[in-house]
This record gives C-alpha cells, sequence and structure tokens, in this order.
C-alpha cells in the first residue's frame, strides 16, 4: 500500500508523491485501499455491468468496487443501491407484470360494474 505523503529523504530515496512517476500511472489514488490505479485497473462506470443509483464516481480499482460490492451492495460514498444490470432490469420486469395483472383486474371489475349496473337499470 502507498503512503499519501513522501518527504523528501536523500537519504532513503524518498520524494513527494507529485514527483512520483510511474509507468501507465493514472495519476489516480484508489478510495478504499488509497493504492494508486493504473490505466487498465480503474472502474469504467459507463461500460461496466451495474447500474449505479447515484451521481457519486469514486476513483476506484477494478478489484476494490468488485469486493465492495460483494459486502455492501451498495456506493461506497452515500450507500445507495448498485445493481448488476441484469438483477435491474428483472426487477423492472417483475414491476411492469405486477402493474399489469392489476390494471387488468382493475378494468375486468369495472367492466363487471358496469354490467351489474346495467342489468339494475333494465329490471
Amino acid at each position: 500500500m502507498y503512503s499519501l505523503v513522501y518527504y523528501n529523504n536523500y537519504k532513503n530515496n524518498k520524494i513527494k508523491i507529485d514527483q512520483l512517476v510511474i509507468k501507465n500511472s493514472t495519476d489516480l489514488i484508489c478510495t478504499l485501499c488509497f493504492e494508486e490505479i493504473m490505466t487498465n485497473e480503474k472502474y469504467n462506470y459507463d461500460i461496466d455491468i451495474y447500474t449505479h443509483t447515484c451521481n457519486c464516481r469514486p476513483n476506484i480499482h477494478i478489484i476494490c468496487f468488485k469486493q465492495c460490492i460483494k459486502k455492501r451492495g451498495g456506493c461506497i460514498i452515500c450507500n445507495a443501491k448498485i445493481y448488476s444490470k441484469n438483477e435491474y432490469y428483472d426487477t423492472c420486469n417483475y414491476c411492469l407484470l405486477f402493474i399489469t395483472k392489476y390494471l387488468i383486474l382493475l378494468c375486468f371489475s369495472c367492466i363487471i360494474l358496469i354490467f351489474i349496473n346495467e342489468l339494475s337499470h333494465n329490471q
């Protein structure tokens, strides 16, 4: 794990973090583990298989993000729910089917009430 503060110490060859140059570095620090994020290790919010319900976009490793999802199931900053796209679409489909079922039941009930009302007026 990298330390967040480096001191100029010429005996131990330590330098400030802003002078530290690492190949393939994105100059970003992971919000969860505080280690530097390389270009191929950064979690991409737009392409990945998860749907975020918040606007938080912390810099994080892919591995750290997946471990966090397994443990918490939500955003590491605001704890908003994060769905896998399959889970999110299944939930949406379930809600649509649930609403459709009750709309059909409501329409059928209205038709029966109208029919009963017409029968009572005819007699």
